[in-house]
């Protein structure tokens, strides 16, 4: 649904500094939103898990009702200070932007500033669904969500303008929070009960959410530069990183939300948990290099079939596709990272986590500034993929060190094996479409055509390793 909602707006309002404005409006809350969401859910679901799995619900109740009411609190005031303060943030973070365009992006900030405690409140409400086993609702209701922003986008448009994206983000929001919440509202109470896993828990989340501003840095970092290089800077990046974000939300989510899960029931059964670990790995590897190539060798085909605006041309597709490609390392480094933190969460350490995700953040900023300054635009997505797989990097040498000893250079080798399969089974594929005309249709079938020769060479080359992952995958999702 996501795809769906960028190939729609990507075609209403195409490249230019009306998107520019609405994304950077909405830059903040994004930020503030995935920090705090993804720091509560990290540090509360093993929790939750634990209550779960012990039957005590009286508890996890409890906990649940108290983190919702303090999280409530505390984004309401946040919120307050972001509606009387709009127009101090937005002078400082965007100061390449022209009078109109702030003074539009300061309207659609305010707009936004209270809809940031519905999506984090969201946020707890699905961690107490992956705690009950409830997977599926964690993906359908946001997708309707969507859905129903997307409808009201297609029809208001016209009338709207840019504020039918606001309508739509809104109607969005608050639909998820409605099917959320219907579960549990029952239980919900208007109390905060003050014990000592209640402190622990805090004392894990607020090294998170400093972490989680660094960590996100990156995205408002990129849009205090774009704003200075002239119209549809913001919006190229977005599109690319958006592209970026769905195929590994398509890969990844499923299985980030079961590991941590998996990784907490196991957390003190060192062989189990170092088997998991291997295979959790070997799996996103064995997925995400060949998606990696399919993404450079297939997109550009792919959008100029399904971007048919006059609103969008020939050159910004191709600006598109090269800034995805560009964030191929963000797609990569992420994947992998996102289930090497789950076991950093899975046992506690939070702490490690956050210190380190605040150096290898202020060390990518630094990378940032510099290509930045050296190759101008380009430079933003390329410091965000190096930043991601120097992430990748570090936390896979923690893990070793902090919490079980793995065979790091047996790691390492499958990667480049995995690496060299890949490149083996383009070859073909690539000479063949060199030859033909480059359609979709051909596209298509040459992608299919390399999937087959990568599955056919890997079961050839890692008999083993591809075997058992095929066989496993059908019951992975299983816990």
């Amino acid at each position: 649904m996501a795809f769906v909602y960028q190939i729609i707006i990507a075609n209403i309002f195409g490249v230019g500094s009306d998107l520019d404005v609405f994304f950077a409006s909405n830059t903040y809350n994004i930020i503030i939103v995935t920090m705090a969401t993804n720091s509560i859910n990290f540090a509360v679901t093993p929790i939750l898990v634990m209550y779960y799995k012990r039957g005590n619900i009286f508890k996890l109740r409890n906990m649940a009702n108290s983190i919702f009411n303090i999280v409530l609190f505390l984004f309401l005031i946040l919120a307050f200070i972001q509606y009387v303060f709009s127009t101090q943030i937005v002078n400082i973070f965007f100061p390449g932007f022209s009078d109109e365009q702030f003074q539009l992006t300061v309207q659609l900030y305010r707009a936004q500033a209270f809809l940031s405690v519905i999506t984090v409140l969201s946020g707890i409400l699905i961690a107490l669904h992956y705690t009950f086993k409830n997977l599926y609702r964690t993906v359908i209701i946001p997708a309707i969500g969507q859905l129903f922003g997307i409808i009201l986008i297609i029809f208001m448009y016209k009338e709207w303008g840019i504020y039918s994206l606001l309508f739509g983000l809104i109607l969005g929001q608050l639909t998820n929070f409605s099917l959320l919440s219907l579960p549990f509202i029952k239980y919900y109470k208007f109390s905060v009960k003050l014990n000592n896993e209640l402190v622990e828990t805090i004392k894990k989340i607020y090294p998170l959410l400093i972490s989680g501003i660094f960590s996100k840095s990156n995205v408002a970092f990129d849009r205090f530069f774009a704003s200075s290089l002239g119209a549809g800077s913001i919006t190229l990046l977005q599109y690319g990183h958006s592209i970026i974000n769905i195929i590994s939300g398509l890969i990844n989510k499923g299985i980030s939300i079961v590991t941590l899960r998996k990784f907490s029931l196991i957390r003190d059964e060192k062989d189990k948990f170092n088997k998991q670990f291997v295979f959790t790995y070997q799996s996103l590897v064995f997925i995400i290099i060949p998606v990696s190539f399919l993404i450079i060798y297939f997109l550009r085909d792919g959008l100029q079939i399904i971007v048919i605006s006059n609103r969008i041309n020939l050159n910004d597709i191709r600006n598109i596709y090269l800034v995805v490609c560009a964030f191929i390392g963000v797609f990569i480094g992420g994947s992998l990272s996102s289930v090497i933190v789950n076991t950093f969460y899975s046992k506690g350490l939070t702490n490690l986590i956050a210190k380190t995700t605040i150096v290898l953040q202020i060390i990518g900023i630094g990378i940032k500034i510099g290509l930045f300054m050296l190759i101008g635009f380009w430079g933003l997505p390329i410091a965000f993929s190096l930043t991601s797989l120097l992430n990748t990097v570090v936390l896979l040498l923690l893990y070793n060190r902090n919490i079980y000893k793995i065979n790091l250079s047996e790691i390492t080798l499958y990667l480049i094996r995995i690496i060299s399969i890949s490149l083996i089974a383009i070859i073909i594929p690539l000479k063949i479409h060199a030859n033909f005309n480059h359609s979709f249709i051909s596209a298509c079938l040459n992608s299919l055509f390399f999937l087959i020769m990568y599955f056919i060479i890997s079961m050839i080359l890692e008999k083993n390793i591809s075997t058992y992952i095929f066989t496993k995958l059908k019951r992975y999702l299983a816990i």
